[in-house]
């Protein structure tokens, strides 16, 4: 038997839902999440990998709304803030990677979450051996009483070129250390597996919060 879709917003709460209203700054869904806009109304979630708040739209349950039903601008929205282990009906973008149960996810920066991709490493080959210090790079070793050879000039500033690229992958390294893990603060994980990479329109999907 398929699993019946869900009719409510918060779908597993382990304590009592601290419950918020404001006013809608343009079209809110329930599932949207949502943050205060500059006039301190709701709108949906604008930045991308953030670490909250966690606000989420729910349905108007006081006058029987659905949550199919959007609230219009300058409506009074019902919100919550669920906890960590909290079980919520979300959304994920148009076009959003594929996700898997289990998948680790941030904000999306339209009220929608978003499969967390994995932040690179600084790659790339360079010279010399770290030891978690910058040093000045040496002077080119030439004057005007050296001769002027091919040679002595290669020699020269190859030993420069030496201790740039020294400099460097001390920096590559250093900033490669406190790179996070994620593209954004994960904020959930997916409960359930769906594919929207093809659909242009949002979908749903179950979240745990972390």
């Amino acid at each position: 038997m398929a699993a019946s879709t869900p009719s409510t917003i918060i779908l597993q709460s382990v304590d009592t839902q601290h419950l918020k209203e404001s006013p809608a700054n343009g079209t809110i869904t329930p599932g949207d999440f949502l943050e205060r806009a500059t006039d301190g109304d709701f709108q949906r979630q604008s930045t991308l990998g953030v670490a909250g708040p966690k606000l989420i739209a729910l349905e108007n349950d006081l006058t029987s709304g659905l949550i199919s039903t959007d609230y219009a601008t300058g409506d009074r929205v019902r919100a919550a803030y669920p906890k960590s282990g909290d079980e919520v009906y979300a959304f994920v973008p148009a076009n959003a990677a594929a996700i898997v149960i289990g998948d680790k996810l941030i904000f999306d920066g339209t009220g929608c979450v978003k499969i967390a991709t994995s932040q690179a490493d600084l790659t790339g080959t360079l010279t010399g051996t770290v030891d978690g210090a910058l040093a000045n790079v040496a002077d080119i070793a030439l004057s005007t009483t050296d001769t002027y050879t091919d040679s002595a000039v290669n020699t020269a500033v190859n030993a420069a070129i030496l201790d740039v690229n020294l400099q460097l992958k001390e920096l590559q390294t250093a900033l490669n250390a406190i790179l996070p893990a994620n593209d954004g603060v994960v904020i959930a994980t997916a409960l359930v597996a769906i594919d929207n990479s093809a659909v242009g329109s949002k979908a749903r999907i179950k979240i745990e919060l972390v």
